[in-house]
């Protein structure tokens, strides 16, 4: 009986002897998001159009952050580019997020696509409003962002306070994954900034004070979170409100290592 239990045993190794030869285990891990191209247009009009002209990556993520300096509380009808085919979808993250107070309201929303497919890496996107006003459109591109569900979660901040000096925190705060990269965003009245302070930890993209708006980024290096303010600035001696939206986006997995050919998951004996 041991003789054929033995035998068994041998047989049953050696049919399992090429699947363990191929065994693998790999483990992901992931590295934080990168910011890309960023750049912004204005417009007076029912739409405003951002024209990238090159350095765009395929399969990165698009955030667009549309801004209203203007009192008229317009919508969005379309976020839209010129690729061939229409193979981009820009989805709507939050807005619009609306401030009310002295000198009118102020409004903002995100958008976002993933994945992106881009002509050569060029595109031009436009934002399609309900009627004319003043308006901002800051375009960014994440590099390293998952391909399949890049965004985490967002926040906004309504400061309807009507004061000269506006510091903007998340409301509520975010709560993310490692490595996530914010992308924040924030509206005066148009032509009233005299300064435009991000706060610690985000980078300024494109803050103009004549325009009334501006775009900041931060990357985190642990799953930290962000309750505290995400932006800071002054107005000119007339008050005025201001609203702010804040969006995160996880990275994408890479393999970073493996356990190699043959290795047992388990102790000699097991």
């Amino acid at each position: 009986m041991r003789r054929l239990c033995g035998c068994l045993s041998a047989l049953l190794l050696s049919a399992l002897a090429p699947w363990a030869a191929s065994f693998e285990v790999r483990v992901h891990a992931w590295a934080a998001p990168t910011l890309g191209v960023h750049q912004a247009a204005t417009g007076a009009g029912a739409g405003v159009s951002v024209a990238i002209a090159s350095g765009l990556t395929d399969g990165s993520t698009l955030v667009v952050n549309s801004l209203e300096t203007g009192a008229g509380l317009r919508t969005i009808s379309t976020v839209a580019d010129n690729v061939a085919g229409s193979p981009n979808t820009y989805t709507p993250i939050q807005g619009p997020i609306t401030s009310t107070g002295t000198g009118g309201n102020r409004r903002c929303w995100q958008h976002y696509a993933k994945n992106i497919v881009t002509t050569s890496g060029a595109l031009t996107l436009t934002v399609t409003f309900s009627n004319t006003d003043n308006f901002v459109v800051h375009v960014t591109e994440i590099l390293g962002a998952s391909t399949t569900a890049p965004f985490d979660t967002s926040a906004n901040h309504d400061d309807a306070g009507s004061t000269n000096s506006h510091v903007f925190a998340t409301s509520p705060g975010i709560t993310t994954a490692a490595t996530d990269i914010f992308v924040a965003a924030a509206a005066t009245s148009n032509g009233s900034l005299t300064s435009i302070t991000p706060a610690s930890g985000f980078t300024d993209l494109s803050g103009d004070a004549n325009v009334g708006t501006a775009s900041t980024v931060q990357v985190l290096s642990s799953a930290s979170g962000l309750s505290a303010n995400t932006l800071a600035w002054s107005n000119s001696s007339t008050a005025r409100n201001a609203t702010n939206c804040v969006s995160s986006f996880v990275a994408t997995a890479s393999a970073a290592a493996s356990i190699p050919n043959g290795l047992s998951l388990l102790g000699a004996g097991q």
